[in-house]
């Protein structure tokens, strides 16, 4: 929980280097981008498949002066392919001291992002949020759901994901249950059809996980029922197997 999100952060982080990429922002609570004409983009989530940014500020920069010129912020913004629509928001322009505000709530705006930015290499920049379960702590990913869910947010995904944080290393010892009563039953057959037999275990153990991770995600299961059925269903076979074993 400790060492895998950090290293996971440095190792995408060295991926940006490698591909010749500006390394990315991996805390969730600072994600900041910095785009063409002197604009600054900051968001608290992205979710691509969507089209959707929450917390979203855009501020437009003087590149002469490095005044502030306008500050654009949208508590949700979504992208339909034309234009955006955005929900408790609101443009700021600063002129010689003065300031003006526009107010939008749940409407079209014109807001300085155009699909030729997700286009662009800036694209992997903005949307690089696919490993944010890998790249948190237990602790961080549960406040950054929290978080979410008081936008609103669809966090089913991360649910899940934060319950495979507890199940996930459980695996091993469910699935040492699993292969004892199996080391007992293949002795007479050899230790490659052993090898082998244990291969096969695991890629059916790893299928049952996608399985009961997708009905998570899709909210027909619970995220922690989820995250611990494959770990019951093939622990309890190998309990199963192992008290009817022949003695």
């Amino acid at each position: 929980d400790k060492v895998l999100p950090a290293t996971n952060q440095r190792a995408e982080a060295l991926k940006d280097r490698v591909t010749g990429h500006t390394p990315r922002s991996r805390d969730p609570r600072h994600r900041w981008v910095l785009g063409r004409g002197g604009r600054l983009y900051h968001y608290e989530h992205a979710d691509p498949a969507q089209g959707l940014l929450l917390g979203l500020s855009v501020y437009e920069i003087d590149p002469e002066t490095f005044a502030l010129v306008t500050r654009t912020f949208a508590s949700s913004a979504i992208w339909d392919g034309e234009s955006w629509t955005i929900s408790n928001g609101w443009r700021r322009s600063f002129d010689n001291g003065d300031t003006h505000v526009e107010v939008y709530d749940r409407e079209t705006a014109d807001l300085p992002i155009r699909p030729s930015f997700f286009e662009s290499e800036e694209k992997g920049l903005l949307w690089g949020v696919r490993r944010e379960p890998d790249e948190m702590s237990y602790r961080d990913q549960r406040a950054y759901i929290a978080r979410l869910s008081r936008r609103g947010y669809d966090t089913t995904r991360l649910r899940v994901a934060l319950a495979h944080k507890i199940a996930f290393p459980a695996i091993p010892f469910f699935m040492v249950l699993l292969g004892f009563p199996f080391s007992f039953r293949v002795g007479a057959h050899g230790s490659l059809f052993g090898v082998g037999l244990a291969v096969a275990l695991s890629f059916v153990y790893w299928a049952v996980l996608a399985v009961f991770n997708a009905l998570g995600a899709e909210e027909i299961l619970s995220p922690l029922l989820a995250a611990w059925a494959p770990n019951i269903l093939f622990g309890g076979l190998g309990i199963y197997l192992g008290l009817h074993l022949r003695t």
